[in-house]
């Protein structure tokens, strides 16, 4: 005669064993490494990119209007795999999506610019870049635990291209240091070296105090050490700059005092400046400043891009002109810029200015809204997880600095924007009580 459990496990149920591990291997299987594979495959060919083509020759307009098809097929990998993860967890992505609405807002007005851009399928075509990214950014973090391993990933790839820059200057400097004696590394430019290697600073920095002994301490030191090295060697005066300011905020950060007499003390060394050149310098301060950074009043020519696209913008000031719409080579104002500057800008070198000139007074209006509060979002995670959102700020100033001199932001191939979007997921999870464990009570309720 048959007992009761074993009639109901012959037509199909589970015990409480058995159920527990199968809790236990979905859990494990969702929270694979494999699912951070979409966005690993993004940052790692944007970083190592330069070691696979060359976009900067004469023709570089042309290619930044048909792209790179290596790139392309690499992306749409990513951005495939991305999706099919998103379909997977599609209860818990929804629930996440709900924290996300400005950067979904940016995103809509940057779609709706292909209707009035002069070249649409250009426009259309980087802004499905920008929707992969930020798929690949929200499928990384729809995962339960990924939004730590997603630091800890980052931090490893930004190393890796540094390592191999070292490498390539001691075995190959015709190749990695210019005539000038400016180390390129692996880029082929200094200053892409300096991009790379101020983000890794953003990144290892706040760890040199995060209270790990023995061989991790010292490691990380020798990191810190291998970064400040390969700023110093690239020369790129900008990043030096961002890497200056990014000490100074970490400072800022670790000294034990509170944020208002922190906030009162932050700007005596520059008052100390102004008032020692005021008085007491034969020079003028402006002039040391441009001789510190290796500049003349030009700033390397960037004033006068400036200008031009002051009078670019006039003409169209509430829209744009659309989407990554304006450096490509069918766009007859981008071609006389770069004929008449006598050097090949390819962007505005400012990243506000270059999406006030694609998206109007209302597209940056929105982008600055998605800056302010993912930097509040930033300051808030840090007050709580000091390690954790200190890199968090420190990634987010640094790129908010960089980008008045260069432009990363809306820029497909530039790591620094899949970075700013990664932190703005990440930070939309981890701030105001949305931990993974609350996402999956909304997503199964």
């Amino acid at each position: 005669m048959s007992s009761p459990v074993a009639n109901k496990l012959s037509v199909g149920e589970r015990t409480p064993v058995s159920a527990k591990k199968e809790k236990r291997f979905a859990l494990t299987a969702r929270d694979s490494w494999i699912w951070l594979l979409p966005m690993m495959i993004v940052v790692g060919y944007q970083l190592f990119e330069k070691l696979l083509t060359n976009s900067m020759g004469e023709e570089a307009l042309y290619i930044q209007e048909v792209g790179v098809v290596q790139r392309q097929v690499v992306f749409t990998t990513a951005y495939v795999l991305a999706f099919i993860g998103l379909l997977l967890n599609r209860e818990r992505v929804l629930a996440l999506l709900k924290h996300q609405k400005l950067m979904l807002a940016f995103l809509f007005f940057a779609f709706l610019s292909v209707f009035w851009s002069d070249l649409p399928f250009v426009s259309f075509k980087r802004w499905v870049h920008f929707a992969g990214m930020f798929l690949t950014g929200v499928c990384a973090v729809s995962m339960a635990s990924h939004e730590k391993r997603i630091g800890e990933a980052l931090r490893w790839m930004f190393l890796l291209p540094l390592v191999a820059s070292l490498i390539m200057a001691v075995v190959a400097p015709s190749v990695a240091i210019s005539v000038s004696g400016a180390w390129d590394g692996i880029y082929g430019h200094k200053n892409t070296l300096g991009q790379v290697v101020f983000m890794a600073l953003a990144l290892w920095l706040p760890h040199s105090f995060s209270g790990k002994r023995g061989f991790r301490k010292w490691f990380v030191a020798l990191v810190l050490v291998l970064i400040l090295f390969l700023a110093y060697k690239s020369e790129s005066r900008t990043s030096q700059l961002v890497i200056a300011v990014i000490v100074g905020f970490w400072i800022l950060m670790v000294v034990p005092l509170p944020w208002p007499s922190k906030l009162v003390l932050a700007p005596l060394p520059l008052l100390l400046l102004v008032f020692w050149f005021a008085n007491f310098h034969v020079n003028s301060l402006t002039d040391y400043l441009f001789g510190l950074l290796g500049r003349d009043s030009s700033l390397t020519g960037r004033t006068f891009v400036w200008q031009v696209m002051w009078e670019n913008i006039r003409s169209h000031p509430v829209l744009g002109v659309g989407y990554n719409g304006f450096w490509v080579e069918n766009n007859l104002a981008a071609v006389a810029l770069v004929s008449d500057s006598g050097w090949r800008p390819l962007q505005a070198h400012n990243g506000y200015l270059d999406i006030l000139n694609e998206l109007g007074i209302m597209g940056l209006g929105l982008f600055l809204a998605i800056l302010l509060q993912t930097l509040f979002r930033a300051f808030r995670l840090a007050s709580q997880e000091r390690v954790v959102g200190m890199a968090y700020v420190l990634v987010l100033v640094s790129l908010v600095f960089h980008n008045f001199g260069e432009t990363s932001f809306c820029r497909a191939t530039k790591p620094g924007w899949f970075l700013f979007i990664i932190t703005y997921v990440v930070l939309s999870v981890r701030t105001f009580g949305n931990s993974p464990a609350r996402l999956e009570r909304a997503a199964s309720g």
